[in-house]
């Protein structure tokens, strides 16, 4: 789910940041030399806005689920591809640096193509610039501990590998 102490506090200064933003509808208004400027200032401010406040209207709105790890796999209903299923994860781990609030997800190359736009090397040279994997989950606007999800991926991960194994070994029988 969404930390709503966040989106409240992201909505705050949202707002704020907004209201500092009066001289320029001001002078959009007289249509001065400054309008010119402003004009401009709102053709890159307006999508950031909307895209802020959408963010804290769902945060406050929403009671379902943003972020689901399962016995099946990881959903992230904000992605373009919201499911990955544990049989094509290689490598859970998190983010470095100032990305270390992000789920990162390593594919197997064979099924990195099914949730990633990116050709090959293109994917793998992004995927070292940024400290990221094939799939990310951004776990920073969510109310949870990214240490305690990064140990219930692993441990899904693992079970998903036993099962696996345990599917693969389990004996046929012999049809007369």
């Amino acid at each position: 789910h969404y930390s709503r102490p966040m989106a409240i506090v992201g909505g705050l200064l949202a707002m704020a940041s907004l209201a500092s933003t009066a001289p320029l509808v001001l002078a959009l208004l007289q249509f001065n030399v400054l309008a010119v400027l402003g004009i401009g200032a709102l053709a890159i401010f307006a999508p950031i806005y909307f895209a802020l406040f959408r963010y804290v209207l769902r945060a406050l709105l929403s009671a379902q689920p943003v972020v689901t790890l399962d016995a099946l796999g990881v959903t992230d209903t904000r992605q373009r591809v919201d499911y990955v299923s544990w049989d094509d994860v290689q490598r859970v781990r998190l983010g470095m640096g100032n990305r270390a609030n992000t789920l990162c997800l390593e594919l197997k190359p064979t099924a990195a193509s099914r949730y990633t736009r990116a050709p090959g090397g293109w994917r793998l040279l992004m995927r070292y610039v940024e400290t990221l994997g094939d799939w990310n989950v951004n776990l920073m606007p969510l109310r949870c501990s990214r240490t305690e999800v990064l140990a219930a991926a692993e441990a899904l991960r693992k079970a998903a590998i036993r099962r696996r194994v345990e599917q693969l070994n389990r004996p046929t029988s012999a049809v007369p």
